[in-house]
């Protein structure tokens, strides 16, 4: 069922840049070259639809400027395509590449990786119904406990692939003063099962795939009859785990209402019931009770024993906080209340100050799964999306997937630490920051998050109660010195401080240096020099150092 789940996955992201090319009809006919950031090597045309398929030569070269791992030298061949569709009633953005290494000097262990992100609005019925979808090939780091690599090199410790992708339909409309609405979301995930430099530590258990089901029913009255407004939703979720056959489900029925207190300030107040469970089958246990993995490094059923139950939380959920909203550019909500059996906070900022810059942040407190994050982080993510800048051999949307648009953005860096199948309650924050002023652009993402792991508490190595926290912080500054060439500057950070008794610390960052430059009509080179280090707590820290040379084409 892997090799299926994987082949499907791959036929899905093709088979949206294919409905993305195909929806465009006789907007074909005005197609332009889009370069990412690039002024075009060729003549641009206005016209609805861009669609840039290329391929891209780089030469790699790769060594320690601190520690001892071998020099290594690999030519990478890439193959992608960049697509923009844009219409009254369509919104969509497709980057995808397939990248093959090309092994010259040293360990190259990985030959191939797909990288890509997709996603589209459509308007079946204007102001009614809509359709979302969605798609993302990256990587993640397996277990958190060892080597913690942010770029997508050929010799790279404890990473694999993972897919993902969702589905949404949606419907709104009036009756009378009452607003009514609904939406489905249909997700699945699945990770590779690379084992290159993945530890096996007790407690922890590999993620395989899972489909998702996501429900809510909404009706409610906006302020005039009444002096306030008011929403009565319900929600239904569900996840199906492949690992040991996880299943959590979770229902909420709310009611909220929301009282404006001056013209700027009003007070938002919810209340409801909420029931969340979650069960899976026993795992299969060594005479000392310890779990005998498969030859991925995954636990293992044991069906003499009946399902354990991991998970159960049910009863009254509350809330209540303010607004603050003093001009379309600045919106604050903060919230306080119980839920999940105990005190919780949310929040809201979203701040506008021009037409140049604008920043979000989220605060939350959910219960979450590597799934689950992923394609709610996925979903959550801009339809104008920005091409991004791999030009390093870094791991593109590995922490934050940024828009066109600055400030927008979803960040997934508190999900893609850790392909743990346990699920767990994450408390943290999200940002996204985006500047944009005539030749400069600049993208700030990241977050915290604190994991609450919710396991099996009869096993020996049980990960019930440990917390485990998460700090990463992504960012990318370009600039266009003419009309043909321009620089970069991008860095990533990760620091997971791991709960586990004995587990070690691990922290890391990449920065890299880039420049491009048009040398023809469809030509471009680039080149780029950049630091990895790494550290895992107890150990000595390591210094990566890799220069690249390469040329595009774009037909």
């Amino acid at each position: 069922m892997s090799a299926l789940a994987s082949g499907a996955m791959r036929r899905f992201l093709v088979g949206l840049a294919l409905c993305v090319a195909v929806a465009a009809g006789d907007g074909a006919r005005a197609q332009s070259v889009d370069t990412g950031g690039l002024p075009s090597a060729g003549n641009q045309r206005s016209g609805r639809l861009k669609f840039t398929p290329y391929i891209d030569v780089r030469e790699f070269a790769q060594g320690a400027i601190k520690g001892d791992e071998e020099t290594v030298t690999y030519a990478e061949a890439v193959a992608g395509v960049g697509a923009e569709y844009n219409t009254r009633r369509v919104a969509s953005s497709l980057f995808y590449s397939y990248t093959r290494r090309i092994k010259q000097k040293g360990d190259i262990a990985r030959s191939g990786s797909h990288n890509g992100v997709a996603r589209a609005t459509i308007k079946l019925i204007p102001d009614v119904s809509a359709l979302d979808v969605g798609a993302i090939a990256t990587y993640t780091r397996v277990n958190p406990s060892g080597a913690a690599p942010l770029g997508n090199i050929g010799n790279a410790d404890n990473i694999t692939q993972v897919y993902g992708g969702f589905i949404q339909p949606s419907v709104a409309t009036h009756v009378g003063e009452l607003n009514v609405a609904s939406t489905y979301r249909f997700s699945y995930v699945k990770t590779g099962n690379s084992t290159k430099g993945v530890p096996i530590t007790p407690g922890f258990d590999r993620f395989t795939d899972s489909t998702s089901h996501l429900a809510t029913a909404q009706m409610g009255m906006d302020r005039g009859t009444l002096p306030f407004s008011w929403t009565l939703s319900t929600q239904y979720s569900r996840e199906d785990s492949g690992q040991l056959k996880e299943r959590f489900e979770n229902y909420n029925a709310i009611l909220e209402g929301r009282l404006p207190i001056t013209e700027t300030i009003a007070i938002v107040s919810s209340g409801g019931y909420e029931s969340s469970k979650s069960t899976r089958d026993s795992t299969l246990v060594d005479a000392n009770g310890f779990p005998i993995l498969d030859s991925d490094g995954r636990s293992q059923p044991d069906p003499s024993h009946p399902r354990v139950l991991t998970y159960d939380v049910s009863g009254f959920v509350a809330d209540g906080g303010l607004i603050w909203s003093p001009s379309r550019r600045t919106h604050v909500e903060a919230r306080a209340g119980y839920r999940y059996g105990g005190f919780t906070v949310s929040g809201l900022v979203e701040m506008k100050p021009n037409a140049r810059s604008s920043l979000a942040l989220v605060v939350f407190d959910r219960l979450e799964s590597f799934a689950r994050g992923i394609s709610s982080g996925l979903a959550g993510a801009p339809v104008q999306l920005q091409e991004p800048d791999d030009l390093g051999g870094s791991t593109p949307y590995s922490q934050c997937v940024f828009g066109k648009n600055a400030g927008t953005g979803s960040c997934l860096g508190g999900t893609l630490g850790s392909s743990a199948s346990t699920m767990y309650r994450t408390r943290g924050m999200n940002f996204v920051y985006g500047y944009t002023m005539r030749q400069t652009t600049l993208n700030l993402g990241g977050g915290y998050s604190r994991r609450t792991y919710q396991d099996d508490p009869t096993l020996q190595v049980s990960l019930d109660g440990v917390v485990d926290q998460t700090v990463f912080v992504t960012g990318g500054l370009n600039h266009a010195l003419s009309a043909k060439s321009s620089v970069d500057f991008s860095f990533t950070g990760n620091l997971f401080i791991n709960g586990q008794v004995g587990a070690p610390d691990v922290q890391s960052i990449v920065l890299n240096w880039g420049y491009s430059r048009i040398l023809g009509r469809s030509l471009i080179a680039s080149a780029s020099v950049s630091a990895e280090a790494a550290k895992r707590e107890g150990d000595a820290a390591e210094i990566l150092g890799r220069a690249q040379l390469g040329v595009r084409y774009n037909f």
